[in-house]
């Protein structure tokens, strides 16, 4: 193939040069497209022998990316596209040690690893700025999916299997375990995620979308190994793949890496796998379903019926309001985070999935100039939309929704059916079989995959094309972000909000609190885990008490209780007081990040929109804005949180929640940020999970996650995530600590434990937040060096010394907290506060 010329700057200039019909590594160039809007140039190409799909956004953007994914449309709902994702990543041909995608979390510089499965695809995406680490990378995601073990062992674990209540006595009951099993239970205990699941389901009754491709868990017990394989071979090929590359690396390396390792060992196939059209009903159709009742949220039939009422209030499609939207899209597409690459696979996944063009998609300013043209031509063409697709449309489905008391009730009987269905059918030689398995799985040896070296990425300085204010008064924080034709607009919008705010519209503020009270009781479920964490720290330092109150289970509480207030005008009342106190310019400090050639237009306003302010109040002093270039703020400027009062102390709470998994943290009182032993606690957190709690949490205990973290605020602390064990859970927390006390690690799980730290403490800034942990903390650069220099020096000696001084028994103020279900142990035992 042709060699790119070397004078080309830019990733998207080299990328231009590449011309239609053009051989590449066994793959066939089909078109090169500019995209100004994105800065970027796609290239779509084709796979010569298997006819799979590739996609590259070639960007001047070192945080690269590579994503590929299969059309999975599954027919039943034993969650096998689901369980096949967890299941190839525990093994491969190459790589065949026990979760090489667990090792490589540790050995890699990768800024984001993970796999989703959707209703219809199954996406295997990682990103990093490193070459060497994305070739390292690459090669275990095509030998992951493509090569994959798919042992029986595996499909136990992260699957579904039978497993004796006490692993090591094979009189105890047996029960069903498994990852994904855990997971799905966790996941149908959110009543948004059932409504949502079921309306799919039912609207689209004739194939793929009639099943819970996630899995349906009184269903995951009916899949077989052999069915699991089966759908492997039948689903992951290259007939059947798209590939899609993201950033400053050669396409040509990626290419050449892909045929080699992968595509050359396949021949093309017809892959069974595309979806049918859905037979269009003739007449609507009305249905309903039960589900569990929440405690937690507002009285869901007032709450639906304020915002339909609101809704449809505000009729017709004002010119004002499609622009703002349109705007609104503009800076969403526009806006430069740190994952961009992701967001785009992200975008175009479904519309690429059913073999729609995904460059199309990335067109963003054309689709726009085509709507608007719509519009010209037809003034009434959104209102035609409406008419055609909502009112005219017979393929209607009225779904109602009402909590059943007995739904938990009636969920744990099913349950308990089917597993003694499954225990009649078992011989002798199965329970043996199921007892002896499960211990081998639990000795299982890991094996070591070769690593790459650790290495310390330089921090890059870039521009951005829209501006971020911020504003800082004892931790709260205001920002909002414009392209720079729109900055006097939104300095102006600031001025009316601080100025002349409205707090007269009742019904608005009842809409804004029923829909903040719904998101945060539907949020549990998906983050119990942080929920238990910010819970069990509560006790130990005041800043967490105030997370607790502002962002934690307090607040759920708060709010439901303001949602089932009849009368909001004594809020309403609070809201100027509450108004003043905040939104003072005495107490206030502004970033502005923006262009070099924007940042006098952007000085000059922040300027003006603080005298602006400053003026409006009647104190008698005025306001002086000061404007300063990147500078560190003084200590008597920043109002840290200090109250000389507050008195760490121990608590036990458990949160009795309609769930049917838990949710368990244990929170320790250590040392902040600055002090030396932080760097060593940070290594001890990360390597305490991936050698030790992973095994006991995930593999043994059957939840969905488990680890310990550090925080900055000198909170260490350990949780699990859709866990079926509570109790156990804190005793493999205890187990952590005691085996690290041990010293029961090895140089190269210490040197892993680093790397995953230096990727995180090194991942890209996004334009809009660089200073930012300089502006809000005071961290500088030379702070930042300091505690990467400590990280590096961190010993075997260290880490045992800070697992006994700081995590030993009766060492520091520690709390505990679970969300879960009723729990009768912990309601008889009086350490526990139960609420």
């Amino acid at each position: 193939h042709q060699e790119l010329s070397p004078e080309s700057s830019s990733a998207g200039e080299r990328a231009l040069q590449y011309t239609v019909g053009q051989k590449i590594h066994g793959f066939t160039v089909k078109e090169v497209t500019a995209v100004p809007d994105l800065f970027l140039t796609s290239v779509k190409l084709s796979h010569d022998a298997t006819g799979a799909q590739y996609l590259h956004a070639a960007r001047d953007d070192s945080n690269n990316l590579f994503s590929v994914q299969f059309r999975t449309t599954p027919m039943d709902s034993t969650g096998v596209p689901h369980i096949l994702e967890h299941t190839v990543l525990c093994g491969s041909q190459r790589f065949p040690c026990r979760d090489p995608f667990f090792k490589m979390l540790n050995r890699s510089l990768s800024t984001f690893m993970n796999a989703f499965t959707a209703s219809d695809y199954t996406m295997y995406p990682f990103s990093t700025q490193n070459a060497k680490d994305f070739q390292n990378l690459l090669s275990v995601y095509l030998d992951a999916v493509f090569f994959p073990c798919l042992r029986e062992l595996d499909f136990w674990q992260e699957g579904w299997r039978l497993e004796h209540k006490t692993p090591t006595d094979p009189s105890s009951l047996l029960m069903f375990k498994g990852v994904v099993f855990n997971e799905m239970k966790g996941e149908f205990s959110d009543n948004e995620r059932l409504y949502a699941q079921h309306l799919q389901n039912k609207l689209l009754p004739d194939h793929t979308y009639a099943v819970v491709s996630g899995g349906e868990p009184l269903a995951i017990p009916d899949l077989t190994w052999e069915q699991l394989k089966h759908f492997h071979a039948t689903h992951y090929h290259p007939s059947n793949a798209r590939f899609f590359t993201y950033g400053d690396l050669p396409l040509e390396q990626h290419l050449q890496q892909i045929e080699e390792e992968a595509l050359s060992k396949f021949e093309r196939a017809e892959p069974n796998t595309a979806v049918p059209p859905q037979k269009h009903w003739d007449k609507p159709r009305v249905d309903h379903v039960t589900c569990m009742p929440d405690a937690l949220a507002p009285d869901p039939v007032k709450q639906n019926t304020l915002c339909m009422s609101y809704l449809l209030g505000e009729t017709g499609f004002e010119e004002e309001q499609i622009g703002a939207l349109l705007h609104k899209i503009e800076i969403q597409m526009k806006h430069q985070s740190t994952s961009f690459g992701l967001a785009l696979a992200s975008y175009i996944a479904s519309c690429w999935n059913h073999d729609g063009d995904p460059v199309q998609l990335l067109k963003i300013s054309e689709n726009v100039s085509r709507f608007r043209q719509c519009l010209k031509e037809n003034p009434r063409y959104l209102q035609d939309k409406v008419q055609h697709y909502f009112k005219d449309n017979t393929h209607r489905l009225t779904l109602t929704m009402s909590p059943d008391e007995r739904f938990l009730e009636k969920q744990a009987e099913a349950e308990e059916q089917k597993l003694q269905q499954k225990i009649q059918n078992l011989s002798h030689a199965d329970h043996k079989d199921i007892y002896e398995k499960v211990l081998f799985c639990f000795r299982w040896f890991h094996v070591v995959v070769v690593a790459s070296g650790l290495q310390l990425l330089a921090v890059q300085s870039t521009t951005i094309y829209a501006f971020v204010f911020i504003l800082v008064f004892q931790g709260i924080i205001l920002s909002s972000s414009c392209l720079d034709r729109n900055l006097p607009d939104m300095f102006q919008l600031w001025s009316d909000i601080f100025n002349s705010p409205h707090f007269d519209d009742e019904q608005r503020l009842r809409v804004l609190v029923m829909m903040s009270a719904q998101e945060l009781s539907n949020g549990i479920s998906y983050s119990g885990h942080m929920y238990a964490m910010t819970s069990a720290a509560r006790t130990l330092a005041p800043t967490a008490d105030l997370q607790e109150t502002f962002g934690g289970m307090d607040q759920v509480k708060f709010m439901k209780r303001i949602a089932e207030m009849t009368d909001l005008a004594s809020v309403l009342r609070k809201l100027p007081r509450i108004k003043r106190h905040l939104l003072n310019p005495e107490n206030m400090r502004c970033a502005v990040n923006a262009t070099p050639q924007k940042m006098s237009d952007a000085a000059g306003e922040v300027e003006r929109f603080m005298g602006n302010i400053a003026a409006n109040r009647k104190e008698r002093k005025p306001v002086r804005p000061t404007v300063v270039e990147v500078r560190p703020a003084s200590s008597a400027s920043r109002k840290l949180i200090s109250e000389p009062h507050f008195k760490p102390c121990q608590m036990k709470t458990y949160f009795q929640l309609p769930f049917n998994v838990n949710f368990v943290s244990e929170c320790v009182r250590t040392v902040p940020f600055s002090h030396a032993d932080y760097a060593s606690l940070c290594i001890l957190a990360r390597m305490m999970t991936t050698k030790f709690l992973h095994g006991e949490i995930r593999e043994k205990g059957g939840a969905y996650e488990g680890g310990a973290t550090m925080g900055g605020g000198g909170l260490f602390s350990f949780y699990s995530d859709r866990d079926p064990n509570s109790t156990q859970t804190l005793s493999a927390f205890r187990g952590g600590v005691e085996w690290a006390r041990a010293g029961k690690f090895t140089q190269q799980d210490i040197d892993e434990a680093k790397l995953s730290v230096f990727s995180a403490v090194d991942a890209p800034v996004a334009p809009s937040d660089k200073g930012l942990g300089h502006f809000l903390n005071g961290i500088t650069d030379e702070i930042k060096q300091r505690y990467r220099e400590r990280l590096f020096a961190v010993t075997d000696k260290n880490l045992i010394d800070v697992a006994g001084r700081y995590l030993g028994v009766g060492q520091q103020t520690c709390g505990v907290a679970i969300l879960g279900p009723e729990n009768e142990s912990i309601r008889k035992d009086p350490s526990w506060v139960v609420k």
